[in-house]
């Protein structure tokens, strides 16, 4: 009767999402599985098969675990397809399928929960409008974990925020919750400060902090770290580099900020076509050669590639890695209507190619987007009528910000800015006060200095990629 109550009451929403999803597994059942999206299908696989005995433990870890550049994530969210499709030669259309209603079911969530908060359906409709990107589109049937995870993170805040009371089951819930973001996405990790800090400003803003509900929050917080060890120990021993998440850090500063001579080097001697795989090889080979572990000569080479690097050459890299993070956006969907092409054949004249104005359309919105989170950064708190989702999206622009001066930024993560971007125009929308007013800063209580450091941190990313782009 609950379920029934609720999709009544929403009929409007889901039938547009239904819409959507039915519009985004349209344009992508004949792309063909691209990059990482293999990897996740061959683990779900591999994951199903194990479970079933039809393969040993070691054909299970050469495939699941392979060289510990990804999170396990997707590939258990993928495995009811896989135990579905014993052969799974035909899991195509179904996987799509599935990550579609995955997707927009926590669309769905997420827009029951802003409905929640502002008794109104403005801002659910509003979110959605604004999630519908052609980028988001897309990535709505793909088998990448990006959206999904920022999905999940929007879900947990909104849902977190809204508790009244902790007990010991929404702090269970929070933590697997927690636990299952971060096993979609590595980067994750470093969200759950975020979500501790923010719950206490929560109470901090109420002028009072319950020992109680912070032991149950911090214990969420450690839970979900407890989940996260049995893989941490589980990749570092198969891959040879001990990690929390993944091993790719290493190579993919190597890869963005490294010098670019010694860089080439590593992908010569690697034999293989990828790069990214050539530059492991290389690496474990020489680990082998030198008999270290895998880790040790990935710290090896990590301190060669940079000896050489200057400062000025260091933050080239750096700018380089912002631009192609965030102004080369195109360069991902083109992929997907590259294969459309190579799969419909005569559709694809060169003159004619489908997908050419839609790139160019999406290329503008993705400059869109890039302005308005860079707004929403400068936007000070107090401007905000639900300040909490408000510290949060600061947070995560923040996290995905901070990405490209850190490893390889790739253009594709631009997807997971789609969710954080469509709740930072619900929230400024509802913005409670005029511009004039918002001259000042918060008052010097608890709240207001960390709201002030806060906002120092958001507005100062911003700066950091204005100086690199324009002077390097």
């Amino acid at each position: 009767m609950f379920v029934t109550r609720i999709v009544r009451s929403n009929w409007r929403e889901l039938t547009a999402l239904s819409l959507l999803g039915l519009v985004s597994f349209l344009l992508m059942k004949d792309v063909n599985l691209l990059g990482d999206e293999r990897f996740y299908s061959r683990a779900a696989i591999a994951l199903a098969d194990y479970v079933r005995n039809d393969i040993n433990t070691a054909e299970f870890d050469n495939t699941f675990f392979s060289r510990g550049w990804f999170m396990p994530g997707m590939s258990i969210v993928l495995s009811p397809i896989a135990f579905l499709d014993p052969g799974a030669t035909e899991s195509l259309l179904f996987f799509r399928a599935w990550m579609t209603l995955v997707n927009l079911f926590l669309v769905w969530l997420i827009m029951l929960e802003l409905q929640a908060r502002s008794d109104s359906r403005l801002s659910s409709w509003l979110f959605l409008v604004t999630f519908i990107s052609p980028y988001a589109l897309l990535y709505t049937s793909t088998l990448w974990a990006d959206l999904t995870a920022s999905l999940i993170a929007i879900y947990i805040a909104l849902k977190s925020f809204s508790v009244k009371q902790w007990t010991i089951k929404s702090s269970i819930v929070l933590g697997v919750g927690l636990a299952s973001m971060i096993y979609l996405r590595g980067q994750y990790l470093f969200l759950l400060p975020v979500y501790l800090f923010l719950i206490l400003l929560k109470f901090a803003r109420a002028n009072a902090i319950p020992t109680r509900d912070t032991a149950y929050v911090a214990c969420a917080i450690l839970l979900s770290i407890l989940l996260l060890l049995p893989w941490s120990v589980a990749v570092s021993k198969h891959s040879g580099i001990r990690t929390l998440t993944t091993t790719l850090l290493k190579e993919s500063q190597i890869m963005a900020f490294g010098d670019r001579e010694y860089r080439q080097e590593l992908i010569s001697e690697g034999a293989s076509q990828n790069r990214w795989f050539a530059v492991d090889n290389t690496v474990r080979q020489k680990a082998q050669h030198n008999n270290v572990s895998v880790g040790k000569q990935y710290e090896i080479e990590h301190a060669n590639a940079f000896e050489k690097v200057t400062r000025d050459q260091l933050l080239g890299h750096v700018s380089e890695s912002i631009r192609f993070y965030l102004f080369e956006p195109s360069l991902f969907p083109a992929r997907f209507a590259t294969a459309s092409c190579r799969l419909n054949g005569a559709l694809c004249g060169d003159k004619n190619r489908p997908g050419q104005h839609w790139l160019k359309f999406n290329t503008a919105i993705s400059f869109l987007t890039v302005s308005l989170l860079a707004l929403f950064m400068l936007t000070p708190i107090k401007a905000i009528k639900h300040p909490l989702p408000g510290v949060f999206v600061k947070g995560i622009i923040f996290l995905y910000m901070v990405h490209p001066l850190f490893a390889f930024g790739h253009p594709r993560y631009l997807a997971q800015f789609a969710p954080v971007l469509a709740l930072a125009v619900c929230l400024l929308a509802e913005r409670k006060c005029s511009l004039p007013a918002l001259i000042g800063f918060e008052s010097l209580s608890f709240y207001g200095l960390v709201a002030n450091a806060g906002q120092f941190l958001a507005a100062s990313i911003v700066f950091i990629y204005i100086w690199l782009l324009l002077f390097y």
